[in-house]
């Protein structure tokens, strides 16, 4: 799906469905690691660029690629660790468009001056993302053995939901490495995190398997946000106008932020209200 003249490394992919795969790689094109995709329909044909689409070029290197697809929004959400600094990884993530391909703004989910590595992102029941990684924020340095935490973040509208840079899911002696998610209990919408614990480790290595559970309880909207960016202007109504007319179809979050009287019913009386909401400020 890729020959031009550099190297790929496979990293990932998704099943689409209907709407066929897609598939990350890591490329050097351009003379450092840089991330690229390709969206390859149920015939074998590809829908981006012949030389893929990029996903994220930067200066220095942006590797180990995570991905997951939203089948409600029919959307792909992409996350990798970035050394665009020089000096620390950092957590970044972008959206594409599962039927047009076009990339949404980048996310910045941990940026912090140090280490955070080795992401995996997984789509959860409701338009949302649980993101986690390992992070060496909590390392004091004090002796020669890495000391890495497992950190958690979950993503809504392009937006974090925990606190900035993530939540702690376990910072215990030694180093927790390499941390996955997948679904638990779906009536519940919650998850389990696993990940690789040296904290038994002493004079040697020992590794050992534990597990953290986590429901995703879905957030109260503001109402008349409805794009969620915290402020309530006409961007929020032209939403609500495409809502009505069908051109948009809303996730639970835009549903909720939409229906301004609370009737149940997203219609123009909503509008209305947004409109006077507006005004009176």
């Amino acid at each position: 799906f890729c020959s031009f003249n550099s190297n790929q490394k496979f990293k990932g992919s998704v099943n689409m469905g209907e709407y066929g795969f897609f598939i990350i790689w890591e490329d050097d094109r351009a003379g450092s690691a840089d991330v690229y995709g390709q969206k390859i329909d149920l015939d074998g044909n590809l829908q981006g660029s012949i030389d893929g689409v990029p996903i994220v070029v930067e200066q220095n290197d942006q590797t180990e690629p995570t991905i997951a697809y939203n089948e409600q929004l029919n959307e792909v959400m992409i996350c990798w660790e970035d050394y665009r600094s020089g000096i620390y990884y950092d957590i970044y993530c972008k959206t594409i468009d599962g039927e047009t391909l076009e990339l949404g703004n980048e996310i910045v989910v941990s940026e912090l001056s140090y280490n955070q590595r080795y992401p995996f992102v997984y789509s959860t029941l409701d338009d949302s993302y649980l993101l986690t990684w390992q992070d060496s924020r909590n390392d004091p340095g004090e002796n020669l053995a890495p000391d890495d935490d497992v950190y958690l973040q979950h993503l809504l509208n392009g937006q974090s939901q925990f606190q900035e840079d993530g939540l702690v899911v376990c910072n215990e002696d030694f180093s927790q490495t390499y941390p996955q998610i997948e679904l638990y209990n779906q009536e519940s919408n919650s998850y389990i995190i696993y990940w690789n614990d040296n904290r038994s480790s002493g004079k040697e290595d020992l590794v050992n398997i534990y597990v953290q559970s986590i429901t995703v309880i879905p957030n109260e909207c503001l109402l008349m946000d409805v794009n969620n960016d915290g402020i309530i202007n006409v961007i929020d109504i032209v939403l609500v106008v495409n809502i009505i007319f069908g051109d948009t179809v809303p996730n639970n979050q835009q549903s909720c932020a939409s229906d301004a009287n609370g009737d149940g019913v997203i219609n123009i009386i909503d509008v209305v209200i947004i409109v006077n909401s507006i005004l009176s400020f």
